[in-house]
């Protein structure tokens, strides 16, 4: 499709908005004339109202129309006060003395607020330390039976409460850091209560070591202890069973209160056991009935396996005679001597459990206490941090002094603005008479630019007949800002257009020798199938012949007749293989002269491959054209807007004339691979012939002793049997010799095909590389 422009179809550049000519009509009415943006001080530092006038704004300014009614006849608006002890100096002067004095006042008022951010830090991280170390202390509490019953987790909360509560009260008493905070020692009003809550906690915190201490034992005892709760069952259901068994099978009296004493002894010692996990469970005397109670019920079991002693507990016991109720009373001993060893475990460390329970009681006896006297400490700091320090005062005295400075300067600023005003007239004056000059340049650059304008539709109308392929097309070179690209772009279409009728002419060039090879090779086929049709023939002739020479073995009286035959068949065998090699060696000439000719072939195809890459150099420079006109369009602002599309056309241009260029390298590379196979078929045919006609020369020499044989056998018929002997052997080897011949001619015929394959491809691709320039109109070739 193909695309026109024109004036009508392009968007008309407009003039500038007329609220924003000042502002960008002329750039000298905001940079060109110093005297309005920095020619007055006061004008560019004052009140900001008046530059905004400058730019044409409609912000109503009060001392501006004050000043205008005073140039008209108007009264004129009084000045301000002036300042004590400074006003009569410049406002220069008073500014700098008013911005020194703020700039005192306000680091002094950023020293207090940092002194007091760091008092109020300091009290609020002190607040903070008691409050942790009352929580501490209720931790301990909490911990303290946790951990007497053997509680890991109660054993490292203790530890930690233990170690932070003791570092708490050293920064209370003496100071130091906490959390990164620092943290000072503690009021001569609150050392009293410190001291309090330290007396309070030396007692807790011995008891916690003494917890601490005998840490191993009581875990060691927790874990005796569930693992007797876990025997306690056992040993009562296997009492309980060999009773109900004894009672049916009418066992005596005292069996029957022994096994029911053993029953009750079960019990008690699991109640015993269950105590030492009870909340003050840990007693000597419960300890002194466990070791009794263990101690009788060994001694009854003994007694029903064993036979019972003179005293104690098992006196009067006979040992049990039934295999079933022994062999239950041995698994009630084993598992007994289980829960006997872990009771011993237990009450060995019975003065270190009593230990670890008393010093259990005593956490718990001064827990609150210490709690009472840790919450007065931090009412303490509560109370002190919510007092007001001197350095809050004094904060509040330097903000003040800041506001008053600060309205200070506020007033000394209005006074400069005051003085300002007439200056800003002026200006304004000086504005309007810019104003109209910038509209007299704005018109002449809307001439210029519609003058450009036209000069880029006409190149783009003669470069969109290029980039459609007509390359006969001539772009107009003017005067104008289109001319220099104008030249460029006829000198590239006119390489172009030589480059592309060279292409044109080596395809044709290609295409003729194409179909000569073709020619040549479909002959070099019929040769090499009459050749084969007449090496087969040869083969069945000696075949025939070797037959007769085996006839002539049996019967002596035809041996003459069969040499004769014999030498008719060798002088037709002889001329055979000479008509073979004759074909072979037109073969083998015909197929040199083929290579040559497709050799001849790949140097033309290398030939279109460096025109190819001429193709893409010329590209190459035409992208860097189009780059140098993006670059021009770009420069030139407003006026070149159009022209960054003349190089867009000139880009699109190249990259379409490169694709053609790989488009055809691609074809010219496929060309020299198949002309290299082709090479590479007719030398494997050449050696194949070679290979023939060495073959034949052997055949006829052959052909030749038959004949000789023959002569002498019709001279000598008496040495008929042994002639006849060595015939037959030179007939087998004229046999295989043919087999060879035949063998090697096959291959030649292969290697024909497969060249005249390779030549038919050779011509579809200088055809296709024809069409593919086709498309370009370059007028004359001779031109």
């Amino acid at each position: 499709m193909r695309f026109k422009f024109s004036r009508a179809g392009t968007q008309e550049p407009s003039g500038f908005p007329p609220d924003s000519r000042l502002a960008d009509g002329d750039s000298r009415l905001a940079d060109g004339d110093s005297r309005f943006t920095d020619g007055d001080s006061r004008f560019t530092d004052g009140d900001s109202r008046f530059a905004d006038d400058a730019t044409g704004t409609d912000r109503p300014l009060r001392l501006r129309d004050a000043l205008r009614r005073g140039g008209t006849g108007g009264a004129v608006a009084p000045a301000p006060a002036r300042l004590p002890l400074i006003g009569h100096l410049p406002a220069q002067r008073q500014l700098s003395f008013l911005v020194t004095t703020l700039a005192v006042v306000l680091a002094l008022s950023a020293a207090l607020v940092a002194l007091n951010a760091r008092h109020s830090a300091a009290d609020a991280a002190a607040t903070q330390v008691a409050g942790d170390a009352l929580m501490h202390s209720q931790r301990i509490g909490k911990a303290a039976p946790n951990a007497l019953q053997g509680n890991e987790d109660a054993f490292r909360q203790l530890a930690e409460s233990r170690r932070e509560l003791d570092g708490d009260l050293a920064l209370l008493g003496g100071g130091g850091s906490y959390r990164g905070r620092s943290v000072a020692a503690a009021p001569a009003s609150l050392q009293p209560a410190v001291e309090d809550v330290r007396s309070k906690w030396a007692a807790t915190a011995k008891a916690a070591d003494t917890l601490l201490g005998h840490r191993d034992d009581l875990a060691g005892v927790d874990k005796s202890l569930r693992a007797l709760e876990a025997l306690a069952p056992q040993l009562l259901a296997q009492a309980e069973a060999i009773a109900a068994l004894r009672l049916q099978r009418g066992a005596g009296a005292r069996e029957i209160a022994a096994l029911g004493r053993l029953t009750m002894l079960t019990q008690r010692m699991s109640l015993g056991t269950a105590g030492f996990t009870a909340a003050g469970g840990i007693r000597s005397e419960t300890a002194f009935q466990l070791g009794r109670d263990i101690t009788a019920f060994r001694a009854i079991v003994d007694a029903l396996l064993d036979g019972g002693n003179a005293g104690g507990e098992g006196a009067g016991i006979a040992a049990v005679r039934e295999p079933d109720v022994r062999e239950r009373l041995a698994v009630l001993r084993a598992g007994f001597e289980q829960y006997q060893a872990g009771a011993g475990a237990i009450l060995g460390r019975l003065d270190r459990l009593l230990a670890a329970r008393n010093a259990e009681r005593l956490i718990f006896g001064q827990n609150e206490n210490l709690r009472e006297s840790l919450v007065r400490l931090l009412d303490g700091y509560r109370t002190a941090q919510e007092t007001l320090n001197w350095t809050f005062w004094l904060m509040v005295a330097g903000g003040m002094l800041t506001l008053l400075t600060g309205a200070a300067i506020g007033r000394v600023l209005l006074q400069d603005s005051y003085d300002r005003t007439r200056g800003a007239e002026r200006r304004r004056q000086r504005a309007e008479e810019q104003r109209l000059q910038a509209q007299r340049q704005e018109e002449e650059a809307r001439a210029a630019n519609a003058q450009n304008q036209a000069a880029i539709l006409r190149l783009m109308n003669e470069l969109q007949e290029v980039a459609d392929g007509d390359l006969t097309v001539q772009a107009t070179v003017s005067e104008d800002i289109t001319g220099a690209i104008a030249d460029s772009v006829n000198y590239t279409v006119e390489e172009l257009r030589g480059l592309v009728g060279r292409v044109t002419a080596t395809a044709g060039q290609v295409a003729a020798a194409s179909g000569q090879a073709q020619d040549i090779s479909t002959a070099l086929l019929s040769a090499s199938q009459q050749q084969a049709r007449e090496i087969r023939d040869t083969s069945a002739t000696v075949l025939r012949m070797a037959a007769e020479i085996t006839d002539v073995s049996k019967s002596a009286a035809e041996s003459a007749d069969v040499a004769r035959r014999s030498v008719a068949a060798a002088r037709q065998g002889a001329a055979a293989v000479q008509d073979a090699i004759a074909g072979m060696h037109g073969i083998r000439e015909q197929i040199q002269e083929t290579s040559k000719r497709i050799k001849r072939l790949g140097e033309s195809s290398q030939q279109i491959g460096e025109i190819t890459e001429l193709i893409s150099d010329i590209t190459g420079q035409t992208n860097v054209l189009a780059l140098n006109a993006a670059i021009q369009a770009v420069s030139a602002g407003e006026a070149g807007r159009g022209f960054s599309v003349v190089a867009e056309e000139v880009q699109r241009l190249a990259e379409r004339s490169a694709d053609s260029a790989k488009q055809i390298g691609a074809l010219v590379r496929t060309i020299q691979a198949d002309t290299h196979d082709a090479v590479a078929a007719m030398e494997r045919s050449t050696h194949g012939v070679v290979e023939g006609a060495r073959l034949s020369d052997a055949a006829g020499a052959a052909l030749e002793d038959i004949e000789r044989v023959s002569n002498q056998l019709a001279e000598l018929i008496e040495g008929m049997s042994h002639a006849t002997g060595t015939q037959a052997a030179s007939a087998s080897g004229v046999a295989r010799h043919i087999g060879h011949i035949l063998q090697a001619t096959e291959q030649a015929q292969a290697g024909t095909q497969q060249t005249a394959q390779s030549v038919r491809e050779l011509s579809v691709l200088a055809q296709q590389l024809k069409d593919s320039v086709s498309r370009f109109r370059i007028g004359n070739p001779t031109t």
